[in-house]
């Protein structure tokens, strides 16, 4: 029989990883739509705005929420600015992006056999 805080979803993820994959979508998607970064208290502003509820730091066994904020390394960089901690998004994601950005331009250009000049013409060569 399961303790009472080892409650298992159908996925079969206990309660706080549960959460904690909830909570990592979560800052993830806001700092995706601040390419400035968030102070740590615009970060919490904005989860209660967008969440409807505080950021879960303590549930999740942080004192603070700059402590939860700095152990999502995949999520969030962390650096001070002016004095004020500033969390931007991870990079690796936005280099992801822009190399499948790239790459999707180039095979379009390739195979629709355009020169790259100015006027761009559509004809294969």
């Amino acid at each position: 029989m399961a303790a009472k805080g080892d409650v298992k979803s159908s996925r079969g993820v206990d309660g706080k990883e549960a959460l904690r994959l909830e909570v990592t979508k979560n800052i993830r998607a806001l700092l995706i739509s601040a390419p400035n970064g968030l102070s740590v208290a615009e970060m919490q502003r904005d989860y209660n705005n967008m969440i409807g509820k505080p950021l879960p730091f303590r549930e999740m066994g942080y004192k603070t929420p700059i402590d939860l904020l700095k152990d999502l390394p995949n999520v969030t960089r962390p650096t001070w600015e002016n004095g004020v901690l500033v969390l931007r998004g991870e990079s690796v994601f936005y280099k992801f992006c822009a190399v499948a950005v790239t790459y999707v331009f180039k095979m379009g250009v390739y195979h629709a056999g355009v020169t790259l000049e100015y006027p761009a013409t559509f004809e294969r060569n």
